[in-house]
């Protein structure tokens, strides 16, 4: 499994960050807004709106987009090709659990 940050073909793997600072309780939480990532993560493209991506161990992608709070099992990454969201916080914001 990886995770990327970045946007079209100019990605940063922040796997290995992820698994020191975003990981509690065995999910990955990482925040909605990219105003708040580039403090984790970095920032290799400044001012250019970026998304997270998921590349699971069975090759399947999931971007997660500004707005999107992530929260994602790590036990649980084989993503299938369509998603449900299962849960919706607050007006604007998604909560994509994967469980």
């Amino acid at each position: 499994m990886k995770i990327l940050f970045g946007v079209l073909d100019n990605y940063t793997d922040i796997t290995d960050i992820c698994n020191q600072k975003c990981l509690f309780n065995g999910y990955y939480i990482i925040p909605e807004l990219d105003v708040y990532r580039p403090a984790i993560f970095g920032d290799h493209l400044p001012g250019i709106l970026k998304n997270i991506k998921f590349i699971a161990d069975n090759g399947n992608i999931k971007i997660f987009n500004e707005g999107d709070i992530i929260k994602v099992k790590i036990d649980q990454l084989e993503f299938e090709k369509s998603l449900v969201i299962h849960n919706i916080l607050f007006s604007y914001n998604k909560l994509y659990e994967y469980s």
